[in-house]
């Protein structure tokens, strides 16, 4: 029974072991031994180059990324009028758990005579008069993540030891495109944690809300910006079946959707025929 136990024992242990967050931090500088804030910092797999996750670095310039396979890949990092930086092989079994990288310095990119074609792209993160604004869309940080991890890493958000969100020390108030959301605690948590990062648009973190906003917001209100669709139009589907037993069966069922910048319109039904038979012996002996 001893014997037993402890093999139960080790067995909890060891996949504790295996189910415990494997991280990779480390801090982006510049040549100047200065932080760079919000570089783009992607892990690729090395036999592909597929992206496994993303993330930006923070205002010190540091980062962590979390991954759980083992492998090989390499940490490849990004930021306008720096030159790009791809490490060496970065080789994790499963005896690894957390790896801390030596500073990462990134170059600036020499000035040239040479045409240069400027791209106009979003910042990161915009402050406005009355907001912060994080642009998440074709941003690395929307890589792997989930809106909960995006959430909790923007500026001045908390998440306390049962993971309520807070803002200015206070549980947030969360919108989504502009309207109440009305789940909170547990139920909050998972719906963040379920909904992928490249689904949001952008998050407005709103510290002082105007009179727009209903007294729920006091502490703050943090406004998640969904993509929209913008594929306009008409589609529809048609599904027809026949059977045949000891009778004919037939079913039938439709949907039409309709999309315009405006209104969406869906409707959908279903008909059909169908009979049954059943035979029955029974014998009794008395």
């Amino acid at each position: 029974m001893k014997t037993i136990l402890t093999t139960l024992l080790a067995l909890i242990l060891v996949g504790s072991l295996y189910a415990q967050q494997k991280t990779i931090s480390g801090k982006i500088i510049t040549a100047g031994n200065k932080p760079l804030a919000y570089a783009n910092i992607a892990l690729q797999n090395n036999v592909d180059g597929k992206i496994i996750k993303g993330t930006v670095s923070d205002s010190t310039g540091s980062f962590t990324l979390g991954y759980k396979n083992s492998g090989d890949y390499k940490i490849a990092v990004s930021s306008v009028g720096f030159e790009n930086y791809v490490s060496q092989i970065i080789k994790i079994d499963s005896t690894v758990f957390d790896i801390n990288l030596p500073n990462i310095t990134l170059n600036t990119i020499a000035k040239t005579n040479e045409t240069v074609t400027v791209t106009a792209k979003k910042r990161f993160i915009e402050i406005q008069a009355d907001k912060t604004v994080i642009n998440i869309e074709k941003n690395m940080a929307a890589v792997g993540n989930s809106a909960f991890e995006l959430v909790k890493k923007a500026p001045g958000v908390t998440a306390d030891k049962d993971e309520n969100i807070k803002l200015k020390g206070g549980v947030a108030s969360i919108y989504v495109d502009g309207k109440p959301f009305y789940l909170t605690g547990e139920q909050l948590t998972q719906y963040l944690k379920n909904l992928q990062a490249d689904a949001i648009s952008k998050i407005e973190i709103i510290g002082n809300p105007s009179s727009k906003y209903n007294a729920a917001g006091l502490n703050g209100i943090i406004n998640i910006r969904l993509k929209k669709n913008k594929l306009f139009g008409t589609n529809g589907s048609v599904t027809l079946g026949t059977g045949y037993g000891k009778y004919p069966k037939v079913n039938s069922a439709f949907s039409v959707n309709h999309r315009n910048k405006n209104i969406n319109i869906f409707s959908d039904g279903s008909i059909g025929y169908s009979e049954s038979f059943n035979e029955l012996t029974y014998n009794s002996i008395i």
